[in-house]
């Protein structure tokens, strides 16, 4: 199930950059979401989610990335109906990615803006996708007291 198949159903994956240090999170103001997310993006065909995080964290923000680095949180599903487009619904697989607070060199053509943000003014900035600000938030309070995240 992915887009180069072209069925209303597919995958992505999400890559929440974190530094648990200074309790931040990276945010991209996504032009075509109109709202600031995680970046991320749709699993091409025969890749490994991982390896997913690992393009899109290039791709997006010119950051190379390990998998060591790349730790799976959450999965879930959205419906992105969309009168006149194949893409109808997501079946999301969410990343944490420990990094270090830089300046990423984000993607101007994906992106109207980009930048690290606290905790709670992250979860404020994700203005129109509740469901993406419930997965944040409780992941953040799963993330401050496991050491699997550290």
């Amino acid at each position: 199930m992915t887009r180069a198949e072209n069925p209303p159903d597919h995958f992505c994956a999400f890559f929440l950059p974190i530094h648990q240090e200074s309790k931040s999170i990276y945010l991209v103001h996504h032009k075509k979401a109109q709202d600031w997310i995680p970046p991320g993006g749709h699993i091409e065909l025969n890749e490994h989610p991982v390896d997913t995080v690992i393009r899109e964290s290039q791709e997006e923000l010119g950051l190379s990335v390990t998998p060591k680095q790349v730790k799976p949180f959450f999965v879930d599903y959205i419906d992105i109906s969309n009168p006149g487009r194949v893409c109808q619904r997501h079946y999301h697989i969410w990343y944490a990615l420990q990094t270090d607070i830089e300046q990423y060199r984000w993607d101007t053509k994906e992106f109207y803006n980009a930048g690290w943000f606290g905790y709670q003014d992250g979860l404020k900035q994700i203005a129109s996708h509740q469901t993406y600000r419930n997965v944040i938030g409780n992941f953040l309070r799963v993330a401050a007291t496991c050491p699997c995240y550290n």
